[in-house]
Order: C-alpha cells, then sequence, then structure tokens
C-alpha cells in the first residue's frame, strides 16, 4: 500500500469507531435495555447515574444551573458509550499497527493483551466498589465532622 492508501485507511477506521461512539452515545442516553422503554428519564445513562449516587452515601446531589441535569446525563452518555465503543476502537488500531510488526512483536502483543485486559478490568472493579465508596465515606465524614453539609453539584460529582 502506499501512503496514500493508508491514510485512507486509517481515515476510514476513525470514521467507523466515530459512528459506533456516535450510536452507543444514543443508545445509552435514549434508551434502557432494562425496561425497553425510549426518554431521556428512562435511559441507561440516567440508571447508572442513579446507581452510582446511591453509592456515595449520605451525600446530597443539587444542580446549581437549569442545564446541570441534562448535562449531567449527556456526560454519562459519553462516558458509558466511551467504554462500550473502546474494544472495538482498540481493535481498529491494532487492525493498523498489526502489519508493520515484526514477528517477535506481534507474538509479544498477542501475549501481552489479554492478561493486561484482565488487569484493566480488574482495577476497574476494584476501584467501583472499594475505593471509590471508602472515599465518600471519608470525604463525608470529614465534611460532617467540620460541620460542613455535605452537597455536591450532579456536574462535579461525575467529573
Amino acid at each position: 500500500m502506499n501512503f496514500a492508501e493508508e491514510l485512507g485507511n486509517i481515515a476510514r477506521k476513525l470514521r467507523n469507531s466515530f459512528i459506533a461512539f456516535i450510536i452507543a452515545f444514543f443508545f445509552v442516553t435514549f434508551f434502557n435495555p432494562m425496561n425497553l422503554k425510549f426518554g431521556l428519564t428512562t435511559s441507561l445513562s440516567v440508571s447508572v447515574f442513579r446507581y452510582v449516587s446511591k453509592t456515595a452515601g449520605n451525600i446530597r446531589l443539587i444542580a446549581i444551573s437549569p442545564f446541570e441535569a441534562v448535562i449531567t446525563d449527556l456526560k454519562v452518555g459519553m462516558i458509558l458509550a466511551f467504554m462500550i465503543t473502546l474494544p472495538y476502537i482498540l481493535y481498529s488500531v491494532l487492525d493498523f499497527v498489526f502489519p508493520g510488526l515484526t514477528r517477535k512483536e506481534k507474538r509479544m502483543l498477542k501475549y501481552s493483551l489479554i492478561p493486561s485486559t484482565l488487569l484493566f478490568v480488574i482495577g476497574v472493579l476494584f476501584a467501583w466498589f472499594m475505593i471509590i465508596p471508602l472515599l465518600f465515606y471519608f470525604t463525608n465524614e470529614l465534611d460532617v465532622a467540620m460541620g460542613i453539609m455535605p452537597t455536591i453539584s450532579a456536574n462535579y460529582f461525575v467529573s
């Protein structure tokens, strides 16, 4: 392949990855597979936000601006869409890079791909179930000890 064909190939892969991200974003923002309903108030991103905010404990979430709930829903939707499309994006990158690697590099990549993915998932689960609840508990108790009513903006909670 010449340089122009390679540029066309990577442009196609980027376009397909972007389209997959947009489809996943609309799916998680406007649809919930749990109850098969369309709408902003029943979307998967709202359900995930409610679940995560329950793990925060006694922290009261507030909306400071009129559009904060919408912006927060879109942020959660983008995060979920990125998580859903990340395997496809990584596959596209590896599919582009793989032909240029040597045999030794290909073998090392094949052997390190599954363990690194497994360690990443374990790290995410550890943070989700151990670190984040402990962090919210600690900051909540510190706020109460200092005499501060713990209220957090929904936008800052997601950020």
